[in-house]
């Protein structure tokens, strides 16, 4: 695991943990909002979607699946059906986060290298930044919150008609998502404390926003979802947050007496 380390600011490693190094304190590493929000249960969606994904593998590949068993038996050709949903799970993240950097280089005006497979979803964002007037004013931006210790990276943040939105960019086929629980990732971030940077000590005022919206970008066009982020969301995501610590503290020891 590689983590970038940075003097003073705020800074992440790939497996989304983040560290704030302000005031000659260094504080980390720090939960990101998405890894927070693993506390929630998506099983239900994703249970059906990971059946999908193994049926609609088995019915392309008949031959294959035949020709695994009779190299190795039924066990093999379970195994291979097995790890389905997780390469299609990974596929789809890493195209997610392709969008994601395309995107944010799109907003800025550079010029980029897109593939046919990423095409038709920069097509929808460049079609929604025209037919919206969206006036980026952040995007790709880390924030944190150090009293409650968590942090995270935001997608978008801009002026539509007077009104500025909080945005997540999502990415999916046609009929999937977006989801409720984004809008706890809304509400981790617009409650963060500051924007921070690596190697910059300054903690940069978050702009407030009054709107928030998921911009969902599939093949075939965009959808701008508005979400209701109230004091009830915040106080939903805060109550994940502390689920999140108790999976990921007593929850590993509590069976074995409070010892490792």
């Amino acid at each position: 695991m590689t983590v970038v380390v940075a003097s003073v600011g705020l800074w992440r490693n790939e497996a989304h943990e983040y560290w704030a190094a302000y005031d000659g304190a260094t504080v980390g590493p720090l939960p990101s909002v998405t890894t927070i929000l693993r506390a929630v249960d998506k099983s239900g969606p994703l249970v059906n979607w990971a059946k999908l994904e193994t049926a609609k593998c088995a019915v392309r590949n008949l031959s294959l699946i035949s020709d695994l068993i009779l190299a190795g038996g039924p066990q093999s050709a379970v195994d291979w059906l097995k790890r389905i949903p997780d390469y299609q799970r990974d596929k789809a993240a890493d195209l997610g986060t392709r969008i994601h950097a395309l995107a944010e280089a799109v907003g800025r005006g550079d010029t980029v290298e897109i593939s046919d497979v990423e095409l038709p979803y920069i097509a929808a964002f460049r079609r929604f930044l025209a037919d919206s007037g969206l006036a980026i004013e952040l995007s790709e931006f880390m924030v944190c919150n150090l009293a409650l210790g968590y942090a995270g990276t935001g997608d978008l943040i801009g002026k539509l008609d007077g009104k500025r939105w909080l945005l997540d960019i999502k990415t999916s086929q046609e009929g999937k998502g977006p989801y409720p629980e984004t809008g706890l990732q809304l509400a981790g971030y617009v409650k963060a404390e500051f924007v921070g940077k690596p190697g910059d000590p300054v903690k940069h005022r978050l702009p407030p926003c009054t709107r928030f919206g998921v911009l969902h970008l599939s093949p075939s066009g965009y959808r701008l979802v508005p979400y209701a982020v109230d004091g009830e969301t915040w106080r939903s995501f805060r109550a994940a947050l502390v689920v999140s610590r108790w999976l990921n503290g007593q929850a590993k020891t509590i069976m074995n007496g409070g010892t490792k």
